[in-house]
């Protein structure tokens, strides 16, 4: 559907010029930053993937047109940049054009992740890296860190880190 409209209960319909109908499709992931949402679903009977955004928190949704990475997978939002993962790379969305900001080939398992309110994305792996990387720019940092959790808040990235030997540090701010 185009249009994703909340019902009463919380549920979501999709309207159409004829009225409302039911939305045939399961919801598979949902971002925000503020009151901006983007939401992603799987159409139950055509299997097509799509996904909706939001502009006043939810109430309701237009279909996003994201050159070919509807069926994605959604990991976060910050100011107007969505990042998904597509198979093996990490990919940046410019939500205002559809068009790709940056993609980031991975050569080992994603482990963690969380996203900047400017866009940035933090991500670690399972070979030991925690990586940042700024779309608008291309500027990228990696670091030498066993992360197994990212959170981002009050302009800092916490990392998690795997313990190796007791004492070792397991959380560390940057």
């Amino acid at each position: 559907p185009d249009e994703v409209a909340r019902t009463e209960d919380g549920g979501f319909t999709s309207t159409s010029t004829g009225g409302f109908s039911q939305l045939d499709t399961q919801l598979t992931g949902l971002v925000g930053d503020g009151d901006v949402l983007v939401m992603s679903g799987l159409g139950l009977t055509s299997g097509a993937g799509s996904m909706w955004l939001s502009e006043d928190a939810g109430d309701s949704f237009v279909g996003l047109e994201l050159a070919g990475y509807e069926s994605d997978t959604l990991l976060g939002l910050g100011g107007r940049t969505l990042w998904l993962m597509a198979d093996t790379q990490l990919v940046a969305l410019d939500l205002d054009t559809g068009g790709e900001l940056d993609s980031i080939p991975l050569a080992e398992a994603l482990e963690s992740y969380a996203v900047e309110p400017s866009g940035a994305l933090w991500w670690s792996t399972s070979g030991g890296t925690v990586s940042r990387v700024e779309p608008a720019s291309g500027e990228r940092s990696d670091y030498d860190l066993a992360g197994s959790s990212i959170l981002f808040t009050d302009g800092a990235a916490w990392i998690g880190l795997r313990a190796q030997l007791p004492g070792d540090p397991l959380v560390v701010r940057m």
